[in-house]
């Protein structure tokens, strides 16, 4: 998923994160589902992210859609505007880092060097976590931030893999039409992430050198 930051550019001309999302293993409702009618979305917009946000929403497309308009507000455009106002409002948030030795863990699974996560941010608050949901995915990640539910091992090194990948170049998406881009499942960085992470998972770790032990010395006597 790539989340546009807002500004007052062009489309063309404003600058794009890059954001890559892990699908729930076992399929959940989307508050952002295509299919739901715009007052079932507009419900499942206020539980994620609260009836303040949703209420300035419908105040723009009212804004948007006078009386004089050609065309009438279908609550659509409200719905892609909090999805999107959602993401962009949990990525600039600051999240925690890595506790180490989870750090140093995925480092070696992934064989990356030393440190190379240190300064990865985790925003898995539960905000964050139904801003995720509301994508239909587990957990998503733009730059060096990752939003959603990390707890499992397999799906954090999915997500550092993503990291890796965004910081060597863009990664494919498909545009959701409101400034955000959502990768699938089937494009190529998504395959590599998750085969990535299966294998690192399959991999021992290498075993840490045992510190000597310490032993009494003995004094040496010389002899003239």
């Amino acid at each position: 998923m790539r989340a546009q930051d807002p500004g007052k550019a062009p489309d063309a001309a404003r600058p794009r994160r890059t954001a890559s999302r892990i699908a729930p293993a076992v399929p959940s409702p989307a508050p952002f589902d295509r299919a739901l009618t715009p007052q079932a979305a507009m419900y499942a917009l206020q539980r994620s992210v609260g009836n303040a946000a949703a209420t300035r929403a419908l105040q723009r497309e009212a804004h948007q859609h006078s009386a004089g308009c050609a065309h009438r507000a279908s609550g659509r455009g409200s719905v892609a505007q909090i999805q999107r106002d959602a993401v962009l409002g949990v990525l600039g948030a600051r999240g925690r880092s890595l506790p180490e030795p989870v750090q140093r863990e995925a480092e070696g699974r992934l064989k990356v060097p030393e440190g190379s996560y240190r300064s990865v941010e985790i925003l898995d608050r539960p905000r964050d976590l139904a801003v995720a949901r509301a994508l239909g995915a587990i957990a998503f990640t733009s730059g060096k931030k990752i939003v959603g539910d990390v707890s499992r091992k397999k799906t954090l090194l999915h997500e550092l893999i993503h990291v890796g990948q965004q910081a060597r170049g863009a990664v494919p998406g498909t545009d959701m039409g409101n400034g955000l881009k959502l990768s699938d499942k089937g494009d190529d960085k998504e395959r590599e992430a998750e085969s990535g992470a299966i294998e690192a998972l399959a991999t021992p770790l290498p075993t840490p050198p045992r510190p000597a032990r310490p032993g009494k010395t003995r004094p040496r006597a010389s002899r003239t």
